[in-house]
């Protein structure tokens, strides 16, 4: 698995490199590989007051020289069952890694639709507040100056769908 921070500055790109890692030698990442292969009962970690850390003991990361690659694996016995440990880590690493991206895309989600809700109804009571100035004033508002106004809601509007065809809410 390729890790990085496209982009960014070389010393940014350490850091997410290393961050990265990190998180595959965690505790939390082993303890969710060790809970979602059923381990428990493994008679491998039976007789250990701390069968997680006995597992995370198991699992090696090693980058490999000059380049943003790395080798993971698992020390055991049986080729089979270390081979599925392995490839257990790697899953719940990227499914972490995608769950993380999926929260950070949908908080920012909800930023754009908070600031659209506040747009709106800003512009909603600045005509308003111009409407009732006007009438307030008795000020006429000529045809022309009302199909200006019709036109610049309908363009607003049609922004406003295309914008959210492109983030995918409507």
């Amino acid at each position: 698995q390729w890790v990085g921070a496209e982009g960014r500055s070389w010393i940014a790109e350490e850091m997410y490199f290393n961050t990265q890692l990190e998180v595959l030698k965690s505790r939390d990442l082993a303890e969710q590989v060790f809970h979602s292969l059923g381990l428990e009962d493994h008679p491998m970690f039976a007789e250990s007051s701390d069968p997680v850390a006995a597992f995370a003991g198991l699992i090696y990361v090693k980058p490999m020289v000059n380049t943003r690659l790395v080798r993971l694996g698992v020390t055991g016995f049986d080729p089979k069952e270390i081979t599925e440990w392995a490839n257990a880590v790697a899953r719940v690493y990227v499914r972490r890694n995608v769950d993380q991206a999926a929260a950070s895309f949908h908080e920012i989600m909800d930023e754009i639709r908070k600031g659209m809700t506040e747009a709106r109804t800003s512009l909603g009571n600045m005509d308003t507040e111009r409407f009732k100035n006007a009438a307030d004033q008795e000020i006429f508002i000529p045809e022309s100056q009302q199909e200006i106004l019709r036109k610049n809601l309908e363009t607003y509007n049609t922004e406003l769908t295309g914008l959210r065809v492109k983030l995918g809410t409507v």
